[in-house]
């Protein structure tokens, strides 16, 4: 059960995480049309603004991940094997 927990609580923390990038977007997006442009060429203007900061966030908040779960996993190979 407490597995489940934690997956839900990380599923919650993604959701959360890229909520305000959407909105950030889509801002974007809405600025461009209200310029008068198209709505594919806003999606263009949006996603080469707004989305290149949106991926390098991304990115960066997954090699943090990853490297908080190498250490996490790290320290209990570590705890494991003084007990043992």
């Amino acid at each position: 059960m407490e597995a489940v927990v934690t997956k839900l609580e990380s599923t919650r923390n993604v959701i959360d995480a890229q909520s305000p990038y959407s909105m950030f977007c889509l801002r974007r997006m809405r600025e461009e049309r209200a310029r008068g442009n198209e709505t594919e060429a806003a999606l263009e203007a949006a996603a080469a603004t707004s989305g290149r900061a949106v991926l390098f966030s991304g990115v960066t908040v997954a090699i943090a991940m990853a490297r908080a779960a190498s250490s996490f996993s790290r320290s209990m190979t570590a705890a494991t094997a003084t007990r043992a």
